[in-house]
């Protein structure tokens, strides 16, 4: 790969992850009280990553909140740019379908880096995050954003001025539709849920909660 094509992938890698980490926060923002989390706790505690057990409030403020957004948005930004950049040798040139399908071991080992090692052991040296946010919220962050990943061919071509093939530009028009539809849905049921018409719960019936 010469240098001109590996510039290209960073500069793809660095765009692609801006649109991964926005996405993965938008979906993590209205699915929250779907799976009975709160995605201000959850926010506040991404924030004592970078910030220590001082994000810790009772009433987080917004600049709590977008500390821990803006951490979260580094975090995925970075392994996207990982993945396309420095792997980019072996990355960049797939099509999407394969790119799909490395992504989801990706995502289980970018998520279980952050979990086991990366956040607990360097370089903070604390617990909290992983005493107050269960690892599989973690993978289905990174599992959103790696979903995105099969978008970079047609990204790429179109930072490079080259026109995609027809087949990678019907993908990347149906794959960036399902993903614009499934947030649309996301923020169907926050709003619903926001009027308390949540949707009602089809499991069985339960005694107590």
């Amino acid at each position: 790969m010469d240098r001109a094509e590996a510039w290209l992938n960073w500069r793809t890698a660095a765009l692609l992850g801006l649109v991964t980490s926005t996405f993965s926060t938008l979906v993590a923002q209205l699915l929250a009280a779907r799976i009975g989390r709160d995605a201000v706790v959850d926010w506040m505690i991404v924030a004592t990553i970078p910030g220590r057990d001082g994000m810790l409030q009772v009433d987080p403020g917004w600049g709590i909140i977008l500390g821990g957004i803006l951490f979260h948005q580094w975090a995925d930004f970075s392994w996207t740019v990982v993945f396309f950049g420095l792997l980019g040798r072996w990355t960049a040139q797939l099509r999407p379908g394969t790119i799909l399908l490395v992504g989801l071991p990706w995502a289980v080992f970018t998520s279980a880096s952050e979990w086991l090692f990366l956040v607990p052991i360097l370089p903070f040296w604390q617990p909290i995050f992983t005493l107050n946010q269960a690892y599989w919220i973690g993978l289905l962050v990174h599992l959103t954003s790696a979903s995105l990943y099969p978008l970079f061919p047609w990204l790429r071509d179109w930072m490079a001025g080259r026109s995609p093939s027809p087949r990678t530009r019907r993908f990347a028009r149906a794959w960036g539709g399902l993903a614009v539809a499934g947030l649309a849905a996301l923020g169907v049921l926050a709003f619903l849920g926001w009027q308390g018409k949540e949707p009602p719960h089809l499991g069985g019936n339960l005694a107590f909660d």
